[in-house]
């Protein structure tokens, strides 16, 4: 939770770190001139504190007077190394599934089709099972075999993945399974008998083909929880670190089904990345979000932005409608951007800052990404990733040509908006192409200065619709020559500017300098 005052330039910030034994939350609301509510950490249902055992409730952070966008880096950091996480290796960036009325005739065809859009995973819902907890399909929707489902998946083009509760078991030892008096078995993952047996069933599974896992919410009932003498946060708990034993060794992916659907709107999405961009960062996984994507759902230039900002699963219940295909294949076909909300204290942050930094290329600046409806923002304000100096060039490119925004202040954006920032350099900067979100900094392969033959070297990934780039010389500096795809070219040089033409084809370009 998040309260920020920019007119005193005042802020709090609390959140919980989950241990996983128990389910906390905070909700506090204003009201009559004051803040009131609770903070609760809930170890339910009840259970029995043995002898020589301790409990104790997760912790409560609190954060004072920091900038939001250090408290958001402070408390992701202590959700990384404090709490067990998951990694995003092997993550996709969407699937299809289907009702859980359907099976997988229907789940082929909507595969099929999303497949056209670059969504190349499909998952199967958690009605697949004959009997609960049997890991046999159930006729006619599914082969009694589920392997054979996912063989037949992965023979279309899709990889296959599939809905499971770890905790369910129709068989086992009555050593560590019991049954609830619906008839339901199920296993104790406390017990190391019952998490070994859990963790055999599950990689079973996985080598039958799946590459991905999707953990249910358990409806394990209360009275099992009691006499296993689990929480159901434990419960929830062991099962997700069940099933990541399990494809420990494999490229299987392990996440939480989606309790979130959003509708296909650009403020919607900016609120979800804006929450997790950070722990993402870190290499949280984000779990899955469901699109809401009816027939009369179109994405504007904006939404799309939103949505490669977010970092984690989208869920799709059948394939979208043909009207928002196009799109969302130009989502997929690339990778998510990497930025980090600069306004952290607004529910959907409309300010963005991109940074591109690698060992083989080194710090070539950033972007300054400002949605419609953004308010005007000072340097100031922006996040530096420790980077003590003091911003040097603040802008944008604007019909062809670089321009410098007065006084480093970014403007209210009456439409979106990319910008670029530079910091003093001693040396000649790649400050970025006429590309109009990234402005080629993601693209940009190879960047080498030579101090000794003042030359400044590099390559650019193809891009279409890109017609220059430009870079930035200190004062002391001229140019002498310029070279792309090694043909001599004559780049337009204005001030400490210079505009050199690449055209969409990207490729090799050199530039070198004198001393004036």
């Amino acid at each position: 939770m998040r309260v920020y005052d920019p007119a005193r330039n005042a802020s709090l910030a609390l959140g919980v770190l989950p241990s996983g034994n128990a389910d906390s939350s905070i909700d506090i609301q204003s009201g009559g001139g004051a803040w009131q509510g609770r903070i609760e950490c809930s170890y339910a249902p009840g259970f029995v504190l043995l002898p020589g055992a301790s409990m104790e409730s997760d912790p409560l952070w609190f954060c004072m007077d920091a900038p939001p966008v250090v408290a958001d880096a402070q408390y992701a950091w202590l959700l990384r190394y404090y709490c067990r996480t998951d990694t995003m290796k092997h993550a996709p960036r969407a699937w299809v599934t289907i009702p859980d009325t359907n099976g997988l005739a229907a789940l082929r065809r909507e595969a099929a089709a999303a497949r056209a859009m670059g969504v190349s995973h499909a998952l199967i819902p958690g009605n697949w099972e004959g009997r609960p907890g049997s890991h046999e399909g159930g006729a006619p929707q599914y082969p009694r075999k589920i392997g054979d489902a996912a063989r037949s998946l992965r023979d279309a083009g899709s990889v296959p993945g599939i809905t499971l509760d770890p905790l369910l078991a129709d068989s086992g030892s009555n050593d560590f399974t019991t049954q609830s008096v619906d008839g339901r078995g199920w296993v104790n993952l406390g017990a190391n008998d019952g998490r070994a047996y859990a963790v055999k069933r599950m990689r079973r599974l996985a080598d039958s083909g799946f590459g991905f896992f999707v953990i249910d919410e358990s409806q394990i009932p209360d009275e099992v929880l009691r006499a296993f003498n689990l929480t159901r946060a434990q419960a929830r708990t062991l099962a997700f670190d069940v099933a990541r034993e399990a494809v420990a060794s494999l490229p299987v992916a392990v996440f939480p089904a989606a309790v979130a659907t959003l509708d296909a709107g650009r403020d919607e999405w900016l609120e979800a990345a804006g929450a997790l961009s950070r722990m993402a960062e870190l290499t949280i996984a984000p779990g899955p979000v469901r699109i809401r994507s009816g027939k009369e759902s179109v994405l504007d230039a904006e939404t799309v932005l939103a949505l490669r900002l977010w970092r984690g699963p989208i869920e799709f219940v059948g394939a979208p409608s043909r009207s928002m295909q196009s799109k969302l294949s130009e989502i997929f076909s690339g990778k998510p951007l990497v930025a980090r909300p600069q306004d952290a204290y607004r529910r959907n942050p409309l300010t963005w800052l991109m940074r591109y930094d690698n060992s083989a290329i080194g710090n070539v600046g950033a972007t300054i990404l400002s949605f419609t409806g953004a308010d005007p923002w000072g340097m100031a304000q922006v996040e530096l990733f420790g980077d003590e100096s003091s911003p040097g060039v603040l802008w944008r490119p604007e019909k062809d040509k670089p321009l410098v925004e007065a006084e480093g202040v970014l403007p209210p954006a009456s439409r979106f908006i990319a910008h670029g920032l530079l910091a003093k350099a001693s040396q000649p900067l790649f400050a970025g192409t006429t590309e109009e979100i990234t402005l080629g900094l993601n693209r940009l392969k190879r960047l080498d200065w030579d101090g000794g033959r003042n030359t400044l070297t590099g390559a650019l990934e193809p891009a279409p619709g890109v017609s220059s780039a430009f870079f930035f010389m200190p004062g002391d500096l001229t140019l002498r020559s310029a070279r792309v795809n090694s043909k001599q070219t004559r780049p337009v040089v204005e001030g400490q500017w210079i505009t050199l033409p690449v055209g969409s084809g990207g490729g090799a370009f050199e530039l070198i300098f004198e001393t004036r």
